[in-house]
């Protein structure tokens, strides 16, 4: 069984008087943080069964990737498979990611699309920092607007959410593990 690698840990986090999140890159962020997926993989994934309802219940599966550097270097891209997909299971489920680095802010925009669906997502957006990268979005879930984060590592990644407004501002599992 996988478990949570709880040394992913998310930055402390700034908010505007709106509250806002503001997203600033880390010193040492380049264009070549993503260099060390460049290749094809074999993924391990476990993913929550109910997203915010307090599930316990865990479901594994296998992937593949196939990630290309592209735009002379610049940015990354990858393609993602599986026939495991919960709730897809037998069926192929694909998605790309592009990931496009800006010189100017040294931030980096994932943007995400699932065979599935067909629409691009907004960017989730972020840099690395000591090797762990933290890429922060906001989606609506079940009607509810929620700060998103991924913390992103060489060889796991784990999804967190928080409710704004919170006055704790404790992140929780969004129920989505790669290790």
């Amino acid at each position: 069984m996988l478990t949570t690698d709880s040394s992913l840990i998310i930055p402390k986090l700034n908010f505007d008087a709106n509250g806002n999140l503001l997203i600033k890159a880390s010193p040492t962020s380049s264009h070549s943080d993503f260099d060390f997926l460049v290749g094809k993989w074999k993924m391990y994934h476990r993913r929550l069964n109910k997203r915010l309802e307090n599930c316990k219940e865990w479901t594994e599966f296998e992937s593949t990737d196939s990630n290309y550097k592209i735009l002379s270097g610049t940015a990354d891209m990858d393609i993602y498979s599986t026939t495991q997909m919960p709730g897809l299971e037998g069926k192929l489920f694909e998605g790309v990611t592009l990931r496009l680095f800006d010189p100017k802010s040294r931030l980096w925009s994932l943007y995400w699309v699932a065979s599935n669906v067909g629409v691009l997502d907004p960017p989730v957006v972020g840099s690395f920092e000591n090797n762990v990268g933290h890429f922060f979005y906001k989606r609506y879930v079940q009607w509810k607007k929620y700060n998103c984060s991924i913390s992103l590592g060489r060889t796991r990644q784990r999804s967190s959410y928080m409710e704004p407004g919170l006055l704790s501002r404790q992140w929780q599992n969004l129920g989505v593990e790669l290790v």
